[in-house]
């Protein structure tokens, strides 16, 4: 399960137990399911998400892994320059400076 889907699962049964879903005085069968309707969500929309996600990207993911490399005239691969990297470090008064 998603950390996502634990999250609502959580939050429902702090709800559920903080009395959330039966509030004193009303007696509604639709209070009564909601905690399960809310259970059944979390569980379905963590299911489904992926699933879903693969078969809308599919072609861009295909189209992407099918495209051939960048090339130079002679035909040779081009590769792209080493970008240099900038570390940045505090010192004890707090100033930032370059290594």
């Amino acid at each position: 399960m998603s950390a996502r889907g634990a999250v609502e699962l959580v939050i429902a049964d702090i709800a559920l137990q903080a009395g959330l879903f039966s509030p004193p005085g009303v007696a509604s069968p639709v209070l009564d399911n909601l905690f399960s309707a809310v259970v059944i969500m979390a569980i379905v929309t963590t299911v489904a998400t992926p699933i879903l996600l693969k078969r809308t990207y599919a072609s861009q993911i295909q189209q992407t892994a099918l495209q051939p490399p960048l090339l130079r005239e002679g035909g040779r691969p081009l590769v792209l320059p080493a970008v240099p990297k900038i570390r940045l470090s505090l010192t004890s008064q707090s100033q930032r400076r370059f290594r």
